[in-house]
């Protein structure tokens, strides 16, 4: 049986189908998702990426919870540990990063303004 081959486009791109929806709504996918971060950062030698999973175990716990305020401020944390991430990374990643940072933030605020 072949290994599946891990791709973080797609979880980058997972990511930003989540945010770019209704963030409210998209709590079962964005577990799942979680999860599969968790586990690909969570073997990172790297202080970003490990602080990245220890945030994302933190928004699991507020989502399973229905926590809005503890669960905007996750999100608000981890746009900026994500723009942080972005820094020494090719170009085209830390575009991405970056945008997935802003786009995290963007739903911080969504869901204070909710």
């Amino acid at each position: 049986m072949a290994t599946p081959t891990y791709n973080p486009e797609n979880h980058i791109n997972a990511a930003f189908n989540i945010l770019r929806g209704n963030i409210q709504e998209s709590a079962t996918d964005g577990l799942s998702n979680i999860q599969d971060w968790i586990q690909t950062l969570s073997g990172s030698s790297e202080q970003v990426f490990t602080a990245i999973a220890d945030e994302l175990r933190s928004l699991q716990g507020h989502i399973s919870n229905n926590d809005a305020g503890s669960i905007g401020n996750s999100l608000f944390t981890l746009g900026e540990y994500v723009t942080a991430a972005a820094d020494g990374q090719t170009e085209v990643v830390a575009t991405r990063l970056n945008l997935l940072g802003q786009d995290l933030s963007n739903a911080a605020r969504q869901l204070k303004q909710d």
